[in-house]
């Protein structure tokens, strides 16, 4: 038992002197390139908020043993030791690897999208004549920030005999009664109007 253990410990130690004396023997980095499997990330979206970044080095087989990851603006996007990007915040921010041992550096702009986080009609509610109609309109907030596909909207009226909405926005007046319009962005946020209809 006492041999095995020994001999164990010889296996460990020479795998380790191998590693150094490899590392001691691999040529600095001449060149680095930063790779992203995307141009873009989605703050709040689980499956899109995150992706990991990889070095390329000149030569192929250099010492990359002192790599060093850096966000210049980490409230947009963090990166961690093995270059794994999270969104944070939508904006554009600058993803550095530094080579510590040949002080050679490159760098990846990433764009971080944000998800809707609030969504406001305009109008609480409105009186129509029965055959009038109206378009409702909503605001999204920090809109700039948003991806055109993710500004999408969707309308619907909690009673269609009294009053019809269409994709836009535009409310028709049926018969006399109450109906509440909501719209709904990607995510889930809402905002309601409350139609009240008059002959």
């Amino acid at each position: 038992m006492k041999l095995r253990r020994i001999l164990s410990l010889a296996i460990i130690l020479a795998v380790m002197a191998g590693m150094a004396f490899a590392s001691a023997c691999a040529p600095a980095a001449r060149k680095l390139s930063v790779q992203a499997p995307s141009k873009e990330l989605i703050a709040g979206r689980e499956e899109l908020s995150s992706m990991r970044l990889l070095v390329v080095a000149e030569p192929a087989d250099a010492d990359l043993s002192g790599l060093v990851w850096t966000s210049k603006k980490p409230h947009i996007a963090s990166v961690d030791e093995d270059g794994y990007v999270a969104a944070i915040s939508g904006g554009s921010v600058s993803i550095t690897a530094t080579d510590t041992i040949s002080n050679k550096k490159a760098s990846k702009t990433i764009r971080i999208w944000e998800l809707p986080s609030e969504l406001e009609m305009r109008n609480s509610e409105k009186t129509l004549r029965v055959r009038r109609s109206f378009t409702l309109s909503a605001k999204l907030s920090q809109a700039s920030k948003i991806r055109k596909e993710d500004k999408a909207l969707s309308w619907f009226s909690s009673d269609p005999s009294v009053a019809a909405v269409n994709a836009k926005g535009k409310v028709t007046a049926v018969s006399p009664g109450e109906a509440v319009i909501t719209v709904m962005s990607v995510n889930g946020k809402t905002s309601e109007c409350i139609i009240t209809v008059t002959e």
